[in-house]
């Protein structure tokens, strides 16, 4: 594959999977709601620890794809500011994502444990 048809494609891969990666944590937002209305707190709890570690094996790949077409598209251009904006920002996206599944997980601890023990 010659680099003038790779940089669309690596554009549409990226656009893709982005769509999936940022698709999902959209489609999560909804669900809160609507199971805060429908679930009682340990239905919820159970509820969302599936979500989550179905999500992972979803938007993990997606986010992968995503970073690593980008690395795709700056390795065939010039270095320069904007370049170095990209790869700052695609680490951050990492590190923040990171600490949100994190996050997540000890929350699903802490709600389980209030669901056991709602006097505490």
């Amino acid at each position: 594959m010659s680099a003038a048809t790779a940089s669309p494609v690596l554009v549409l891969v990226a656009l893709l999977s982005t769509c999936v990666w940022v698709g999902g944590f959209t489609t999560i937002v909804v669900v809160v709601r609507v199971t805060g209305r429908q679930f009682d707190a340990a239905a919820r709890v159970d509820f969302f620890r599936d979500l989550g570690r179905t999500y992972l094996r979803v938007g993990a790949p997606a986010l992968a794809v995503m970073l690593a077409s980008g690395a795709g598209l700056l390795a065939a251009r010039p270095w320069d500011g904007g370049s170095a904006a990209a790869l700052v920002l695609g680490g951050a996206l990492v590190l923040v994502t990171a600490a949100g599944v994190a996050q997540a997980r000890a929350m699903t601890r802490l709600r389980a444990r209030a669901v056991e023990a709602p006097q505490d």
